[in-house]
């Protein structure tokens, strides 16, 4: 009896090393499946934001978007301009300064033919503008609203329009008040038209023959180029 449970023994022990080894390969051979399924459920890391390719680098075959017009910004800008002051045609230069993104300084040249009767004479003025900008829902639309003070010097070179002495022999000042409406074409051309009223010629250096000289409705309209 005890040689045979001996024998048994040494029989069993490679025995149970051979099936443990069997065991073992038979569990790693049907995981495997399991694992690789595991691996493709877990989700990746989430990407750095500032290690991201951008878009244009990412897609070159992406066509680039069309620039839309919108407001000039704060920038320098100068612009020409037609209309009429009452019943008289203009045409003039203008150039706008900001003064910050709601507000602008704008100084002008305008020169007006005047036709009365037999009367022939043109007049130049000087404009100080004080411009606001008020705020759009729109991009490519600005409203703004003018406080204007006109300076007339009323110059007569070579004495071409002797009827201008009959105004006054100095300069004389009138104050506008106007609407303006400015839409963007492209982003740094602008389309602009402005409406509004004149005091006309109402404070001057030397009595002044005939007040009210310019008095009335103003329409003018041009366009502004931005730097």
């Amino acid at each position: 009896m005890d040689a045979m449970q001996r024998t048994t023994k040494k029989k069993s022990a490679p025995t149970v090393a051979f099936s443990v080894l069997l065991w073992s390969l038979f569990v790693c051979i049907t995981m495997m499946p399991y694992h690789r399924a595991f691996a493709q459920e877990t989700p990746l890391p989430t990407p750095n934001p500032t290690t991201l390719t951008p878009p244009a680098e990412r897609s070159p075959s992406s066509k680039p978007q069309k620039p839309v017009p919108k407001w000039g910004g704060n920038e320098l800008s100068v612009g020409g301009l037609v209309g009429t002051w009452g019943s008289s045609p203009q045409f003039g230069l203008r150039g706008v300064l900001p003064l910050s993104r709601f507000l602008a300084f704008r100084v002008g040249w305008t020169l007006m033919f005047h036709l009365k009767g037999e009367e022939s004479y043109n007049l130049s003025a000087f404009t100080l503008d004080l411009v606001v900008r008020l705020p759009s829902p729109y991009k490519a639309l600005r409203y703004y609203a003018v406080t204007r003070l006109d300076f007339w010097p009323l110059w007569n070179l070579f004495n071409t329009s002797p009827s201008v002495s009959k105004i006054s022999t100095q300069p004389v000042f009138g104050l506008s008040v106007l609407a303006g409406l400015e839409g963007f074409l492209l982003p740094r051309v602008s389309w602009f038209l402005e409406t509004g009223f004149s005091s006309g010629m109402v404070i001057g250096f030397a009595p002044i023959h005939r007040p009210y000289e310019a008095f009335g409705f103003l329409i003018q309209s041009g366009f502004q180029t931005y730097f």
